[in-house]
């Protein structure tokens, strides 16, 4: 299965020319639904970064006037099993304890150091 990422011209060449993806701030994106990851008070929007993607195959028009502007864009696709994913159950952090369980890009012990994601 192949995700689609929606985008201008300009964003296409940095793309190509650092051959990274960029991530924004989660309380920086378009949609305001996305941007409210609230709990215990802390807005972790602050904190996590994104790269929108979606699963629909057929064109998006609507999305295709949100990103790709007045000079054209692009759809970029990808496959989606590029990237591995980890499931991960009842993570606890010293004092918090999650409940249920999700599906990460990013692997626990990736999460949890000084470096990357949660710091201890």
């Amino acid at each position: 299965m192949k995700i689609y990422h929606y985008t201008n011209i300009e964003a296409l060449a940095l793309i190509l020319k650092n051959q990274t993806i960029r991530f924004n701030r989660l309380d920086k994106v378009d949609d305001i639904e996305e941007g409210n990851a609230e709990s215990w008070g802390v807005k972790f929007c602050k904190y996590v970064f994104v790269s929108c993607w979606t699963d629909i195959k057929e064109e998006n028009i609507p999305l295709w006037k949100m990103y790709s502007g007045d000079t054209g864009g692009i759809r970029i696709a990808l496959e989606q099993e590029m990237f591995k994913e980890y499931l991960i159950a009842n993570l606890k952090i010293e004092s918090l304890q999650s409940k249920g369980s999700m599906i990460s890009k990013i692997s626990p012990q990736d999460m949890i150091n000084p470096n990357f994601f949660i710091i201890k």
